[in-house]
């Protein structure tokens, strides 16, 4: 029994009892044939067998030693090969996946998180295409683990198909946190408004980092607003104001008025509730709809002055923040509050310019005019023969033109305490009303030239008010000057007070043209005026006023329609019953009705 030159199998022997002849040995030869050959093929599927076996056993053996995952199917699906990286990377035991079809231990995905179908897998396409397949764009996972980025090759090999993988998380992140960190440097350095790159660093993080990024941001008046809020899911964006909202408050315990307080960072692996980083129940369910799952929080610090917090979390993406999070969160913020502060200083210098140039302009300007008078009447009285009602005359014009020089300076100096913060106020229990008789007796017979009543209403019941009275006589002077400067002829202006809770209301009214509303916002800034009356004044007048109130604790508002005239109404606080003697200059008098 032999096929083609291939050793012989053995030999066939027949005995009968009649001799054979030509037609019995053609068929014993075809049914030798058939014999050789189908034991050339047992033996061929023997040996290939042994070969598989031992290309497994090595394969098994050398696989074991590899930190990278290995695992081989048949054509079937079915895992013959698992070796112990796999069973690290995807929590599954090897006696728990060999003999197992693949789809019941391997679950494969696609970066954005969705299933990939058989007909997609990496060994399936290396199958059909009968060439390795390479794939860094693939999640594995498990019934034991979550899907993670993976780095792997597909090929098919004998009878199946083996592949080979790692775990690239680490990579992956660090990937993106190279990525976020130079987007961040991109953003902060290309803008010297801090509101600008707050809202642009919040943008960066999202959604590479963080599925809800804010940021809280203590203005240079110490008040804390929470403008930027950004969310992955656009779906969460109506969310954005109830967020706003719960900016951090001086009383309060959250997370991040902590951090502000204390510039320590916060980390929360897993929020359960949200009540543990809440102020109060409706906080807690707010951040259960928003679905945050882990929080960071870290303080925004520069040159050891604290500008804030900012709080990443993550929610629909279900990923958990830990100790290298944290070190992230903390570089971002570090370059953050760099940015911030390099505007800030930025912007203080640009105010600086622009305030030099403001008081060259004003000191040439308003100086000049009472300059010029002063000179020229020291020539009049060095002229030999003057009469004495001329020099009398002469004399009045430099007074007068000196104290408009005073005042200008006076108000210069005011302006500057204001800005460095050193306005000087001692506020004592005075009566109210009787700093306001004081204040506008004089300026009687001004609005008298000009044809304007000028009127003052205090109930003679009108509480004490904290205050330092000499300030507060210049805030009454201040409002009612301005007030004369812009109500018309027979006009009428009302300077009125009234109790209004726990404070004293002091209001000066007039009958004048009113304030555009687009001119309100910038009506208290320094050096600014209307462009209807920017040759009226120096524009420092209320600027100064709100300076004063700033240091008083009290507050300043403006009520103005065109055409109806302004309200400027100064709030103070109540003098307790008892304390310091009353402040009582002077007598009420005739004005008050």
């Amino acid at each position: 029994m032999v096929v083609d030159r291939d050793p012989v199998f053995g030999a066939l022997q027949l005995e009968g009892p009649r001799g054979i002849d030509e037609a019995d040995l053609m068929f014993a030869n075809a049914v030798v044939n058939q014999l050789a050959v189908a034991l050339a093929r047992v033996t061929s599927i023997e040996a290939r067998e042994r070969a598989l076996q031992d290309d497994l056993g090595f394969l098994r053996e050398a696989a074991a030693s590899l930190g990278e995952g290995l695992l081989a199917v048949d054509l079937r699906g079915t895992i013959t090969l698992f070796n112990r990286a796999a069973e690290r990377l995807l929590g599954v035991a090897g006696a728990d996946a060999l003999g197992h079809h693949i789809s019941e231990v391997l679950q494969v995905h696609r970066a954005d998180g969705s299933l990939v179908g058989n007909e997609e897998c990496p060994l399936t396409i290396a199958v059909r295409r009968g060439e390795p397949v390479e794939s860094d764009d693939h999640l594995f996972g498990s019934p034991a683990r979550a899907a993670f980025p993976v780095s792997c090759t597909a090929a098919p090999f004998r009878r199946g198909a083996i592949l080979a993988f790692r775990d690239v998380m680490e990579v992956k992140r660090s990937e993106v946190e190279q990525r976020i960190l130079a987007e961040t440097s991109a953003v902060v350095s290309s803008s010297l408004d801090d509101r600008r790159v707050v809202a642009a660093v919040a943008r960066a993080a999202v959604p590479g980092f963080a599925d809800i990024c804010f940021v809280d941001e203590r203005r240079p008046d110490g008040s804390i607003v929470r403008d930027c809020v950004v969310f992955a899911d656009a779906g969460k964006q109506h969310l954005a104001e109830h967020v706003r909202r719960y900016a951090p408050r001086p009383d309060w315990q959250t997370p991040q008025r902590r951090v502000i307080e204390t510039g320590a960072p916060f980390l929360l692996s897993a929020v359960a509730s949200g009540e543990e980083v809440a102020q109060d129940a409706d906080h807690a369910a707010l951040l259960r709809a928003i679905d945050v799952a882990s929080m960071i929080a870290v303080p925004l610090v520069a040159r050891g002055q604290r500008f804030g917090a900012i709080t990443f979390a993550t929610a629909e993406s279900g990923r958990r923040y830990a100790d290298r999070d944290l070190r992230l969160a903390i570089e971002l913020a570090r370059r953050t509050a760099t940015a911030i502060d390099n505007a800030r200083l930025y912007g203080a210098a640009d105010r600086a310019t622009k305030a030099r140039d403001n008081l060259l302009g004003i000191v040439s300007h308003d100086l000049k005019s009472p300059l010029s008078v002063i000179l020229m009447n020291t020539d009049v009285l060095k002229r030999a023969g003057e009469v004495a009602a001329q020099r009398t005359k002469s004399v009045e014009s430099i007074r007068r033109s000196a104290q408009r020089m005073d005042r200008l300076l006076q108000d210069l100096l005011d302006t500057a305490s204001i800005e460095a913060g050193h306005l000087v106020a001692e506020p004592r229990r005075v009566a109210a009303g009787a700093v306001l008789a004081d204040a506008v007796e004089p300026l009687v017979p001004l609005a008298t030239a000009r044809s304007i009543s000028l009127v003052v209403e205090v109930p003679d019941d009108l509480p004490a008010v904290l205050a330092d009275p000499p300030r507060l006589h210049q805030v009454i002077t201040n409002l009612v000057g301005n007030a004369i400067k812009f109500t018309p002829k027979d006009g009428t202006i009302l300077v009125a007070g009234r109790r209004a809770g726990a404070h004293v209301e002091l209001s000066v009214s007039d009958t004048g043209p009113g304030i555009p509303e687009g001119d309100l916002p910038r009506l208290f800034d320094r050096f600014w005026q209307a462009r209807q009356t920017a040759k009226l004044g120096s524009g420092l007048g209320l600027y100064i006023v709100k300076g004063i109130v700033d240091a008083h604790h009290g507050q300043l508002r403006v009520e103005s329609r065109v055409g109806a005239g302004s309200t400027f109404v100064v709030s103070l606080p109540i003098a307790p019953p008892h304390g310091e003697a009353l402040v009582d200059s002077r007598s009420v008098g005739p004005l008050l009705r």
